[in-house]
C-alpha cells in the first residue's frame, strides 16, 4: 500500500461490532450462522465454510440512510 503526504498521518478506527452467532439481530431478521462443509486433514487441503445472515448484521456503512 502506498501513504502520501495528505494520509500519512491518518488512523482508523474499527468499531464494528463482532459478527458471530451472538450478533444481535432484529425480530424476525435472518440470524447469522456458520456452517463448516470441509475442514482441513491430511486428506482436505481447505476450510469450506457457508456463512448465512442479514444486510443488517453488525454495522454498515449506509447506516444514514436507516
Amino acid at each position: 500500500m502506498t501513504s502520501t503526504s495528505s494520509n500519512k498521518n491518518r488512523k482508523i478506527w474499527d468499531i464494528s461490532p463482532p459478527v458471530d452467532e451472538h450478533a444481535a439481530v432484529f425480530p424476525g431478521d435472518t440470524a447469522y450462522v456458520q456452517q463448516l462443509h470441509f475442514s482441513l486433514t491430511s486428506d482436505c487441503p481447505v476450510n469450506v465454510n457457508s456463512i448465512t445472515l442479514s444486510p443488517h448484521t453488525g454495522a454498515h456503512a449506509d447506516a444514514p440512510m436507516h
